[in-house]
């Protein structure tokens, strides 16, 4: 589960399973017309550097840009099917286990779908949301597939996300202790 809270410009990770929750700071968080916007420096991560997300209720999708290198260097955007609580000024996201990396060339490839089935057989995702998340992520893939590009797909759907500048430069910040 992740928390953003509006108040606070911080971004909170909760692992479960007794992890005590990790809080970033946030470089700003903005509501738009579609859900949420923001951005933050991610920290200790061997390949991602700066996050730049859309946060879209009436989809279902987390849509995000990387800064950083390797894996995440070759996709243009990464997109989580999750579960999305808005809030006046907290906004949960829970993620529903399925992800989509969609390359530079537009081809989009499902991953975790062995987290997926293991959600599902645990018992962490129940028959609704199983369902939401096989639904989400059939309408974005097959929407990529028809377009070949999730900008293109999202503007059929009437959805222009605007992107903030380059997003190569590198932002380093710690989590609030």
């Amino acid at each position: 589960m992740e928390t953003v809270d509006l108040a606070t410009l911080t971004h909170t990770l909760d692992h479960g399973q007794g992890q005590a929750p990790d809080t970033y700071p946030l470089l700003w968080a903005e509501r738009t017309p579609l859900g949420l916007h923001l951005a933050r420096a991610f920290v200790d991560h061997p390949r991602i550097h700066f996050m730049e997300r859309h946060i879209l209720p009436e989809l279902g999708l987390l849509v995000n840009r990387f800064t950083g290198s390797g894996w995440v260097a070759h996709n243009q955007f990464y997109v989580d099917v999750a579960a999305i609580t808005p809030g006046e000024t907290r906004w949960v996201t829970r993620d529903l286990y399925l992800d989509v990396s969609v390359h530079q060339d537009g081809r989009p490839m499902v991953l975790d779908t062995d987290e997926y089935l293991a959600a599902v057989q645990e018992g962490l995702l129940d028959a609704q949301e199983a369902a939401q998340a096989l639904s989400t992520l059939h309408c974005l893939v097959n929407g990529l597939l028809a377009t070949g590009d999730l900008e293109a797909w999202l503007a059929q759907e009437g959805i222009y996300l605007p992107w903030r500048g380059d997003m190569r430069t590198e932002v380093k910040v710690g989590p609030l202790q």
